[in-house]
Protein backbone atom coordinates (compact mmCIF):
# COMPACT_ATOMS: atom_id res chain seq x y z
CA UNK A 1 0.00 0.00 0.00
CA UNK A 2 1.27 3.25 -0.38
CA UNK A 3 2.33 5.97 1.92
CA UNK A 4 0.54 9.26 -0.47
CA UNK A 5 -1.85 11.32 1.72
CA UNK A 6 -4.16 14.23 0.62
CA UNK A 7 -2.49 17.37 1.41
CA UNK A 8 -4.18 20.69 1.67
CA UNK A 9 -2.27 23.90 0.95
CA UNK A 10 -4.38 27.00 2.10
CA UNK A 11 -3.94 30.56 1.83
CA UNK A 12 -4.59 32.35 5.11
CA UNK A 13 -4.91 35.20 7.07
CA UNK A 14 -3.43 35.79 10.53
CA UNK A 15 -7.08 35.10 12.02
CA UNK A 16 -6.83 31.84 9.88
CA UNK A 17 -9.92 33.14 7.05
CA UNK A 18 -9.03 31.00 3.94
CA UNK A 19 -8.63 33.18 0.80
CA UNK A 20 -7.36 30.20 -1.28
CA UNK A 21 -6.89 26.46 -0.93
CA UNK A 22 -5.35 23.33 -3.31
CA UNK A 23 -5.26 20.10 -2.40
CA UNK A 24 -3.34 17.16 -4.32
CA UNK A 25 -2.30 13.70 -3.22
CA UNK A 26 1.16 13.25 -2.83
CA UNK A 27 4.06 10.51 -0.82
CA UNK A 28 5.38 13.44 1.60
CA UNK A 29 4.49 17.18 3.00
CA UNK A 30 7.96 17.89 1.28
CA UNK A 31 6.47 16.98 -2.29
CA UNK A 32 3.11 18.72 -1.08
CA UNK A 33 4.60 21.58 -0.26
CA UNK A 34 7.03 22.55 -3.23
CA UNK A 35 4.02 21.83 -5.83
CA UNK A 36 1.21 23.00 -3.94
CA UNK A 37 2.35 26.29 -2.43
CA UNK A 38 4.12 27.15 -6.07
CA UNK A 39 0.00 26.34 -7.52
CA UNK A 40 -1.64 28.57 -4.21
CA UNK A 41 0.60 31.62 -5.08
CA UNK A 42 0.76 31.58 -8.49
CA UNK A 43 -3.49 30.92 -8.33
CA UNK A 44 -3.52 34.08 -5.64
CA UNK A 45 -1.47 36.10 -7.85
CA UNK A 46 -3.32 35.81 -11.50
CA UNK A 47 -6.33 36.29 -9.31
CA UNK A 48 -5.40 39.56 -7.78
CA UNK A 49 -3.70 40.60 -11.54
CA UNK A 50 -6.90 40.23 -12.94
CA UNK A 51 -8.75 41.87 -9.91
CA UNK A 52 -10.69 38.85 -9.24
CA UNK A 53 -9.40 38.80 -5.46
CA UNK A 54 -8.62 41.91 -3.39
CA UNK A 55 -4.31 41.45 -1.86
CA UNK A 56 -5.84 40.83 1.74
CA UNK A 57 -8.56 39.10 3.51
CA UNK A 58 -11.69 39.89 2.99
CA UNK A 59 -13.15 38.94 6.27
CA UNK A 60 -10.68 40.60 8.55
CA UNK A 61 -9.14 42.78 6.12
CA UNK A 62 -5.52 41.64 6.38
CA UNK A 63 -2.54 41.80 4.07
CA UNK A 64 -0.60 39.34 5.86
CA UNK A 65 -1.27 36.60 4.05
CA UNK A 66 0.25 33.14 4.40
CA UNK A 67 0.60 29.16 2.87
CA UNK A 68 0.53 26.48 5.23
CA UNK A 69 -0.07 22.94 4.31
CA UNK A 70 -0.98 20.26 6.01
CA UNK A 71 -1.90 16.47 5.71
CA UNK A 72 -5.44 15.08 5.80
CA UNK A 73 -6.39 11.87 6.92
CA UNK A 74 -7.54 10.98 3.20
CA UNK A 75 -5.43 8.43 0.99
CA UNK A 76 -7.10 9.59 -2.44
CA UNK A 77 -8.14 12.55 -4.05
CA UNK A 78 -11.36 10.41 -5.20
CA UNK A 79 -12.13 9.82 -0.98
CA UNK A 80 -11.35 13.34 -0.19
CA UNK A 81 -13.58 14.74 -3.40
CA UNK A 82 -16.94 14.98 -1.23
CA UNK A 83 -15.43 16.56 1.81
CA UNK A 84 -13.18 19.10 -0.41
CA UNK A 85 -16.48 20.35 -2.79
CA UNK A 86 -18.73 20.54 0.49
CA UNK A 87 -16.27 23.30 2.16
CA UNK A 88 -15.59 25.16 -1.70
CA UNK A 89 -19.90 24.82 -1.46
CA UNK A 90 -19.94 26.04 2.11
CA UNK A 91 -17.03 29.20 1.43
CA UNK A 92 -19.02 30.28 -1.23
CA UNK A 93 -22.33 30.63 0.44
CA UNK A 94 -20.38 32.56 3.26
CA UNK A 95 -19.02 34.95 0.53
CA UNK A 96 -22.19 35.67 -1.34
CA UNK A 97 -23.76 36.11 2.15
CA UNK A 98 -20.94 38.24 2.98
CA UNK A 99 -20.84 40.48 -0.37
CA UNK A 100 -24.84 40.97 0.29
CA UNK A 101 -24.32 42.00 3.75
CA UNK A 102 -21.79 44.68 2.68
CA UNK A 103 -24.35 46.41 0.45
Amino acid sequence: MSDQYVYLAQLLCPERHCILAFAGQYDSLEAAQGELQARVQEAFDVAVGRKLFNPWCGICHSERLHIEVGRTNFRTIEEAMPTLQASALAQIAAAEYLKGSRN
